[in-house]
């Protein structure tokens, strides 16, 4: 048995009791989700070294495994396919639930500031009069 099996059934059991077509679908499923990321985000680490980030990112992986598993025999279930594509496209969820990058150690907001630095440095450069 996987180290998420136990949360990852727990919440594709909870996720069936959503109803297709109903206001708020996405959102419900996206809540659904969050919540059990934020259980596995708390989760005792195996490891000294293992990060909250790392936990919710294997977390996902396996999520998305088993929902690819069961849409194999069930490839029209609204509930399986919102979930795996919330998953597989963070832009869908509510903003406060989008997945952290295992990139970088930064916030989104440090990073853009870098981002938006580099993109001056750079213009300034392009811009500096020549001799």
């Amino acid at each position: 048995m996987s180290r998420w099996r136990e949360h990852v059934d727990n919440l594709l059991s909870d996720l069936q009791t959503e109803t297709p077509g109903a206001g708020g679908f996405r959102v419900n499923i996206d809540q659904k989700i969050w919540g059990a990321e934020q259980k596995v985000s708390k989760a005792v680490p195996t490891t000294a070294d293992e990060t909250t980030v790392r936990r919710l990112h294997g977390f996902q992986r396996e999520l998305i495994e088993t929902l690819s598993k069961r849409l194999k025999n069930d490839p029209a279930n609204e509930i399986l396919l919102e979930a795996r594509s919330l998953l597989e496209n963070p832009w869908l969820r509510v903003p406060e639930h989008r997945r952290p990058d295992l990139r970088s150690t930064r916030s989104a907001g440090e990073r853009g500031a870098a981002n938006i630095a580099k993109l001056r440095e750079r213009a300034q450069i392009k811009n500096a009069p020549t001799e």
